[in-house]
């Protein structure tokens, strides 16, 4: 599989990352921390590794480009499928 059917295109993986740091500046101006407890980055990257999107050889998700040790260590930060929100009830993915 090439790189172009693996990830988004470039212009969307710099506009995912572009919202994060938006997100992410915006909780910190709130008063939030800017990183999860190190459990919470353990669940998230545990539900990565189950889901058909992940990229085990770059440790990155092929929905939305990123890279998961960074992007699951942000508060602000998000699963495109929300299966780190509502991975108890998503109907689509099963581990």
């Amino acid at each position: 599989m090439s790189e172009e059917q693996q990830y988004p295109s470039v212009g969307k993986q710099a506009s995912n990352i572009v919202n994060l740091i938006q997100d992410a500046i915006s909780e910190v101006m709130k008063g939030n921390q800017l990183f999860v407890e190190p459990e919470e980055e353990e669940r998230r990257l545990s539900i990565c590794r189950a889901c058909p999107f992940y990229s085990a050889e770059d440790v990155r998700c092929r929905q939305c480009g990123c890279f998961l040790k960074q992007k699951a260590s942000l508060t602000a930060s998000k699963c495109p499928l929300n299966y780190w929100v509502d991975f108890e009830t998503a109907t689509d993915f099963h581990p």
